[in-house]
């Protein structure tokens, strides 16, 4: 019989958006504004994940990911 493989999920979030939003409260069609603004905006430059998650990345035998641009930013 052989040991079971230890298994991790990770979770991560894309990186700060560069996107800022100045106009206060927002409606529906306001919230659809704001979520194109910010994918177009993508993440901010020069952001970069931490070591620790890109050696966790290294390590993996799966990755599953979003093909939204922020994602793969």
């Amino acid at each position: 019989m052989t040991a079971a493989k230890e298994s991790r999920l990770i979770v991560v979030r894309h990186g700060p958006s560069a996107y800022v939003h100045r106009d206060g409260w927002i409606d529906a069609k306001g919230v659809e504004r704001w979520r194109a603004a910010s994918e177009e905006a993508g993440v901010i430059a020069g952001a970069e994940p931490p070591s620790s998650l890109l050696e966790a990345a290294l390590r993996a035998d799966l990755i599953v990911a979003s093909d939204l641009q922020r994602a793969v930013e």
